[in-house]
């Protein structure tokens, strides 16, 4: 039992101590500046990583301290139990995307030291010249994190990281629950700026008596929290669409900046074809099926046995040659199914004009060299930065 036992301890202690020296080499890393960005914590932060964290700390703050105590109706404790649920699974989901390195695995396990040979075909992976290792296929190498990163979707600059495979759902979850945060953050925001505005509620004896202030600071705040963070859940409201729109259509931000919708519509756009061109052979098919079965049926003498059913020939799998009605029994026609479940299997025209409808908005809004910097920021933010720029990983 010892001798057997060994080699299971050996393996076990090879394999924490790889583990071991691993970790041990990224932390060195990060000590030393590496040449690459493990996570969004890898220093130095950025500025708009730092904004978005302060922006969503102050709203936390400004409800718990603010809006809440001064919210007159007995809907509070609702309203306070739903921005504190929305806030604790912004902050869940958002510190979870920005503390995950969405670094290849192929990448990660080279760094940690392990073979890659089991990856050695040209058929299951590519090479990244600047990482030095073999890549999955869906991998792109982002300049501003320095590494390739599986199903690279975008970089985005307001969590200072990559978002791929390893991060993306709490990505979305992230941007979903900040949605709900502002979106009862801006109600409850409205609603006391009404009650001031109609005079309902006296808020120089509430809340204007326990931090001193009156009523028109308390007005001038309202207006501010408004200010800012309206704009905000516009914004957040377009990013929440665009990603919604890009997992209905199974593709990433850098398969739709870099035309793989185009390819995806105009494979769409011939099936639509193909599909339009089997309905009208299956209705002239019919249409003469029908004809040569009103003409046999005329030319027979009026007998109880003519009531029977027609038995309805399915058409043949993939193509091929139907059957005429004279090799059917009975002397029923056969018929082609032309039911909406066979003509419209993947959606309807509706859909698609749909889906062009939210393509060419969230077109439009892809920034140019030439628009003004505001612009700029719009589409960093729905977009990402730098997704033109990564590098495709090639064969070997």
């Amino acid at each position: 039992q010892a001798v057997s036992g060994q080699p299971r301890r050996y393996l076990l202690h090879r394999a924490c101590r790889r583990w071991v020296a691993s970790q041990v080499a990224r932390i060195s890393a990060m000590a030393l500046g590496a040449d690459r960005r493990f996570t969004a914590w890898t220093w130095p932060p950025s500025k708009r990583q730092v904004t978005s964290i302060v922006v969503c700390l102050c709203d936390v703050i400004i409800f718990g301290l603010f809006l809440a105590p001064q919210l007159h109706t007995s809907l509070r404790p609702l309203f306070f139990v739903l921005f504190g649920v929305f806030a604790f699974a912004t902050y869940a989901a958002g510190i979870v995307t920005m503390s995950t390195d969405p670094i290849d695995s192929i990448v990660l396990a080279n760094e940690s030291g392990a073979s890659s040979d089991s990856w050695d075909s040209d058929e299951e992976v590519l090479h990244c010249r600047y990482c030095d290792s073999h890549v999955q296929l869906d991998s792109k190498h982002c300049w501003e994190c320095n590494k390739c990163v599986a199903n690279f979707d975008h970089h985005c600059p307001w969590l200072n990281t990559c978002i791929g495979t390893r991060n993306y759902w709490f990505f979305y979850v992230a941007i979903w629950s900040l949605l709900a945060m502002l979106a009862v953050l801006n109600f409850v925001t409205a609603f006391e700026l009404v009650q001031i505005c109609n005079g309902s509620v006296d808020y120089d004896e509430d809340i204007g008596g326990l931090y001193g202030l009156g009523e028109a600071k308390i007005v001038v705040v309202l207006v501010i929290v408004l200010f800012i963070n309206v704009p905000l859940w516009l914004l957040d409201l377009t990013l929440v669409a665009f990603h919604t729109y890009l997992c209905h259509q199974g593709i990433t931000t850098y398969e739709y900046l870099t035309g793989k919708t185009s390819q995806k519509k105009a494979r769409k756009d011939a099936e639509k074809a193909e599909r339009a061109e089997r309905q009208a052979k299956a209705a002239e098919y019919n249409l003469q099926a029908d004809s040569s079965a009103t003409r046999s049926e005329a030319a027979k003498p009026i007998m109880a046995s003519s009531t029977e059913p027609r038995v309805l020939v399915a058409p043949p799998a993939g193509g091929g040659v139907f059957k005429s009605p004279q090799d059917v029994e009975h002397g029923a026609a056969p018929r082609m199914d032309v039911s909406p479940e066979s003509t419209d299997q993947d959606g309807s025209s509706d859909e698609d004009d749909g889906a062009n409808g939210m393509d060419a908005v969230f077109r439009s809004m892809v920034a140019q060299d030439t628009d003004t910097d505001l612009r700029k920021e719009i589409g960093s933010f729905v977009f990402g930065s730098g997704t033109h720029d990564v590098a495709k990983p090639g064969t070997r």
